[in-house]
């Protein structure tokens, strides 16, 4: 029996490390995606997790296989592509860490996700489903997705939903508004940064925005991130924020979010149930936002999520641990 099962992306982020003299930049290949990155962060959270997905069987989907299996995610249902090569994505860091991305994945393998591929998956096994937008992206995969998610409400798993919006992977922008809603209409768990609930409502006011997705889709725990600043909760009416703990020590942004996230489907995990006191949420805010914020002071992203004790020592530094733990 599996906590947590993800579906969707995986993929090679190449992350700058250094740059010689005449600016040509050095690369480094870490594995990532969404998905799994949130698994990854399940599993330091010693949840029992699981994978479906497709990368290339190349050196870049074998390297991700392995450092998958690493993390202690089931990888039965991750398939090996003769036919197609794994995604990459080349990511270039501001002075503060903020990301933008290159993209190389037309007809990469987590594309070419089918719905052969998820009937070998017993939804029966797992309590919880996790996925995003990256998977609706081609229709081949966004058919999987559709069936993933009716096989999960048929086997009353809960659905987690992050958009994780990757403009310049769209034709068009109004098809990512559309799988967000999509996502939206279907899930008991969401978790938005701040821009994609702005792109989602057309509304700058966050207390406005919410109000509008509860009054449509009637999600029971809604997470709004807002990086460095903080997050918010949102879970039967009641509203929580906690401000983001802020450190010098920020290199990379990347999976922060997803860090936060698989910290909190944690808690969620725990507990076995989506009702929490506004107490309950504050805490589980204060401690995801502390996953993420030690994230930013490493390079990559799925192998580098923190342990229970690498966290109380990152939090020492900020003298708020009896209000965590």
């Amino acid at each position: 029996m599996f906590d947590a099962t993800a579906l969707g992306e995986l993929l090679i982020d190449f992350t700058p490390i250094a740059s010689n003299s005449r600016g040509q930049l050095t690369y480094e290949a870490n594995p990532g995606g969404a998905p799994g990155n949130v698994l990854a962060m399940l599993s330091k959270r010693g949840k029992k997790t699981a994978f479906i997905g497709k990368v290339g069987n190349d050196t870049f989907g074998r390297y991700i296989f392995n450092a998958v299996r690493e993390c202690g995610i089931d990888v039965k249902n991750i398939s090996l592509s003769n036919e197609y090569p794994t995604s990459l994505a080349f990511i270039n860091t501001d002075s503060a860490g903020e990301r933008e991305f290159t993209f190389y994945r037309h007809f990469g393998a987590d594309m070419m996700l089918d719905i052969e591929d998820i009937k070998k998956f017993d939804f029966s096994q797992t309590k919880l489903l996790h996925f995003g937008t990256l998977s609706m992206t081609d229709d081949r995969s966004m058919a999987a997705t559709k069936y993933a998610i009716e096989q999960a409400k048929a086997n009353h798993c809960w659905l987690s939903f992050d958009p994780n919006i990757r403009p310049l992977l769209w034709n068009k922008l109004t098809d990512a508004v559309k799988a967000m809603r999509y996502g939206c209409s279907v899930c008991d768990i969401l978790k938005m940064e701040i821009s994609e609930l702005k792109l989602l409502t057309n509304e700058n006011n966050i207390n406005e925005a919410i109000s509008i997705i509860q009054k449509e889709f009637h999600i029971p725990l809604v997470f709004v991130t807002m990086g460095k600043e903080g997050s918010f909760a949102f879970n039967e009416g009641k509203k929580v924020f906690s401000k983001g703990f802020v450190t010098k020590h920020t290199i990379d942004t990347t999976g922060a979010g997803d860090a936060f996230f698989g910290s909190c489907l944690g808690d969620i995990l725990s507990k076995n149930d989506l009702h929490f006191d506004e107490q309950e949420m504050i805490k589980m805010l204060k401690y995801a936002n502390a996953v993420a914020s030690f994230v930013t002071t490493k390079k990559g992203a799925l192998t580098i999520m923190p342990n229970a004790e690498e966290v109380v020592t990152y939090l020492r530094q900020f003298g708020e641990i009896k209000d965590i733990l």
